[in-house]
């Protein structure tokens, strides 16, 4: 059984198709492993990126967190000192002598106590002041966390 020329001809140009095919999908399946290889590069890349940044934030929270002790200690040697001026305070008038606090009454009594109240005020919002910024920061330290 002999082929006739027209469909070896046939046969010759079916392989040639089908060699054609196995080619355009060797060559899609090169192309599919070039793309496949970029994407790992740039996968590689951006995990590299993300664990620097992590690596920052990592120390950012360990920055923060030290600061955020020293404005605690801040904030308890504020308390401290507020304590101390209380009982500092309170041994000065022990110790002052009975007439004295009598005398100051007697001379201007509203003028003394003008007096000591401006200072008593002007320490206090000192006091405050200090406090105040104490828990901004306090509250923005604890806002970034």
């Amino acid at each position: 059984c002999r082929m006739s020329s027209d469909d070896q001809n046939d046969h010759v140009q079916e392989a040639l198709r089908i060699s054609k095919l196995h080619e355009d999908e060797d060559n899609a399946i090169a192309e599919l492993r070039r793309e496949l290889a970029e994407q790992e590069l740039l996968l590689e890349e951006h995990e590299n990126m993300l664990a620097g940044d992590e690596s920052k934030l990592e120390t950012m929270i360990k920055d923060l967190r030290r600061e955020l002790r020293g404005c605690q200690d801040e904030s308890w040697r504020m308390d401290q000192l507020s304590e101390l001026e209380d009982m500092q305070e309170q041994l000065l008038f022990s110790m002052l002598p009975p007439g004295a606090m009598a005398q100051a009454a007697v001379s201007d009594p509203l003028a003394e106590l003008s007096s000591l109240n401006a200072e008593m005020d002007e320490e206090l919002d000192n006091l405050r002041s200090k406090l105040g910024s104490v828990k901004l920061e306090f509250d923005a330290l604890h806002a970034q966390r």
